[in-house]
């Protein structure tokens, strides 16, 4: 029995222990919200450490507490149960923090030797800590404070503890100088510190059990201390961390300029700092640049646009902000706003061209000299009314005009381009919608021979867009090219155009010869193109050789090998080929020569100038090229007596063009068919 306390006597031990146990609990908790939050595995060792730490605290304050030799024993158990597991959060503690690789075998043996502890700790009076308990007395401290004390001697597993815990803090020390020796400072020093009072604590606490010395243990003391060094340590690992993921948030890997979204945040806040000025952004795109990247490899390319970010960083020097929006894609916001918009797009416009000089010099990469040209966008805003991604957006659609009108050059955003833009994104979504609810049409034009014979026809696609009527081929091809949409759109125009023919082939209808269907470039290009071709004629049941595909000049010009390739297999199949608009592109022999062709379409260009002296020379050459090649030649455009009379008398077999007949629907074309009688006299 321990006798209480003498009158007067101040307890600030176990009050110690207890405020030491909420203060680890806090830490705990705290640290338990930020590794689930950060899922950070740092930051769960670390709640674990704190975890221990209490319950072992705890267990401490009521021992010290405890009015019997039999009330002592739970809590001396329970010290033995936290200080085994806190052996072991403290070695996964220190493995996290100094990031230890290969961690799996140590703390599978730790966690065996902790089992058979725990075990043997669960089965033995009093737990593990001491051994031949029979006495107790009071430790009377110098204030007065009396706290239980019982008389026995270190167990054996209290000394095998105590030199795993010698062994963890050597461990640690290794790792100190490992830490210290890569040049992190700070976590050298709060890890030496830790471990010295670590040390210090298993000392004093070895002391007390062997009876050395009567006072209490410091080990709680320790532990706080221990909990607010590396708690410290994690909120500065914490900001450190927020610090280089907003750096690599708001920075360019590559290039180490402002990403797009540091640009629009400057933006936000320098419109917000000078509500009354204008500011200015210039965006600048690498003209022709994926040609380099293939050619030469990614790795040369990044070398480039490392350089190319180097010389618009030098060209912007204070005045401006420079940063890479994405691939080969820059910009440039003003530093300081502008008194008025003129002194604005003034000044970015300077920038634009100083960028542009800047960049035109030659690069030179080891032996190789590039040259890499480049266009630019520029755009200005007012500060009070600026709203940062429309700001970027009009200085892309700048540079979309700058590329277009023949790149290397600088254009401004006009209002002009806007509408523009707005314009094109409604058409493309409303052919989007035209395609995907069959809202189309298809227009059949005849072709006939010099007698007037219908001698077969070509599909075009048209357009009603409700209110705003019939949209010309000319505006939603192109769009749909650069869009993708011309996949779907040349599918469908294929499926609906051997439907047809299927279907005049069943009710006994004589079309004249062959369907002629317009294939883009980019159908014929894409994979698996001669399957689905196939597919078509097989679902429609249209045999091939009643279909010719029209394509262009520019279908082979990307991979000529390829498109040639492609061609032959169409060709094996039955289907015709016709090499639709020659003349206007890069129209060559060798052309005419290496592609699989069953004819030649003369360009309306030439057919309106067909009085000129060199266009009837060359229709004259074209036909009768293609007659020594065996090729049927066809002239669209014809719209007038005079052109056709000179086109027959050149020998051109086939005319086609609106005075023959315009483009119709298909019930409108079966009238035409029906009633159809010679209706241009015979040459």
């Amino acid at each position: 029995m321990v006798l209480p306390p003498p009158a007067g006597a101040t307890a600030i031990v176990v009050p110690g222990y207890f405020a030491c146990a909420g203060v680890l609990a806090f830490a705990a908790v705290m640290s338990t919200l930020g590794a689930v939050v950060r899922r950070s595995r740092l930051h769960l060792c670390f709640a674990l450490v704190c975890a221990c730490s209490t319950g072992a605290c705890l267990a401490i304050a009521r021992y010290y507490s405890a009015p019997s030799l039999a009330a002592a024993e739970a809590p001396m158990r329970d010290f033995a149960f936290w200080a085994v597991l806190l052996l072991y959060s403290v070695f996964a503690f220190v493995a996290a923090y100094t990031r230890v690789p290969r961690q799996r075998p140590g703390f599978v043996v730790l966690l065996a030797l902790a089992a058979i502890t725990l075990y043997e700790n669960a089965h033995t009076p009093f737990g593990i800590w001491l051994t031949a308990v029979e006495r107790s007395s009071a430790i009377v401290l110098p204030w007065g404070e009396r706290l239980f004390h019982a008389q026995a001697l270190p167990s054996l597993w209290n000394v095998g503890l105590r030199l795993l815990a010698l062994a963890i803090v050597g461990w640690g020390v290794w790792r100190l100088l490992g830490r210290k020796g890569a040049g992190d400072r700070r976590a050298g020093l709060l890890l030496s510190a830790y471990l010295v009072v670590l040390f210090a604590a298993s000392v004093q606490g070895a002391l007390i059990d062997f009876g050395v010395v009567r006072t209490f243990h410091w080990i709680g003391l320790a532990l706080v201390g221990f909990a607010m060094l590396m708690g410290a340590d994690l909120i500065l690992i914490l900001r450190e961390q927020d610090v280089a993921m907003r750096e690599q948030a708001f920075r360019d890997p590559l290039t180490g300029l402002a990403n797009r979204g540091a640009l629009l945040e400057r933006l936000c806040l320098h419109c917000d700092a000078a509500r009354a000025g204008f500011g200015a952004v210039a965006h600048v795109n690498l003209d022709h640049f994926k040609v380099l990247n293939e050619a030469l490899s990614h790795e040369v390319g990044d070398r480039v646009l490392r350089e190319v970010a180097s010389r618009i960083a030098c060209a912007c020097g204070e005045a401006a902000i420079p940063g890479r929006i994405g691939g080969d894609e820059f910009a440039a916001l003003l530093a300081a706003p502008a008194a008025t918009r003129q002194e604005a797009e003034q000044a970015i416009r300077r920038l634009a061209d100083d960028i542009l000089r800047a960049l035109a010099a030659p690069f030179v990469l080891g032996e190789q000299d590039l040259h890499v040209a480049a266009s630019a966008g520029i755009a200005s805003f007012e500060c009070a009314r600026a709203q940062p991604a429309e700001s970027f957006a009009h200085a892309a659609l700048a540079l979309r005009e700058a590329k277009k009108s023949g790149r290397h050059q600088v254009r401004a955003f006009a209002p002009g381009l806007q509408s523009d833009a707005e314009t094109r994104f409604r058409t493309v979504e409303g052919l989007r919608r035209a395609i995907a609810s069959d809202a189309l049409q298809l227009h059949y034009q005849p072709q006939v021979d010099a007698a007037g014979r219908v001698a077969g026809m070509e599909a075009l696609v048209r357009w009603l867009d409700g209110p705003h009527g019939l949209v010309s081929p000319a505006t939603f091809i192109p769009l749909a090219e650069e869009t993708g949409l011309i996949h779907a759109l040349g599918e469908w125009t294929l499926r609906r155009g051997c439907a047809q023919l299927a279907a005049w082939r069943r009710e006994g209808i004589d079309t004249g010869g062959t369907l002629s269907i317009n294939v883009s470039p980019w159908q014929l290009a894409r994979p698996g193109f001669v399957e689905r071709l196939a597919h078509i004629l097989r679902e429609s049941g249209v045999d091939p050789p009643a279909l010719t595909i029209e394509i262009t000049e520019s279908a082979a010009l990307y991979d000529l090998q390829e498109t040639i390739a492609r061609l032959h297999a169409i060709r094996a199949s039955g289907v015709r080929i016709a090499l639709d608009d020659f003349g206007t592109g890069y129209s060559s022999l060798s052309l005419v020569r290496d592609l699989p062709l069953d004819a030649i379409k003369i360009d309306q260009s030439f057919v309106r100038g067909i009085d000129a002296g060199a266009n009837r020379h060359l229709v004259k050459a074209v036909v009768e090229i293609a007659a020594e090649l065996r090729l049927d030649v066809v002239a669209e455009g014809i719209e007038n007596e005079r052109e056709r009379s000179a086109l027959l008398e050149l020998g051109c077999p086939k005319l086609q063009g609106f005075l023959v007949c315009r483009p119709l629907p298909a019930p409108e074309l079966t009238a035409w068919l029906a009633a159809h009688e010679l209706k241009i006299p015979v040459a």
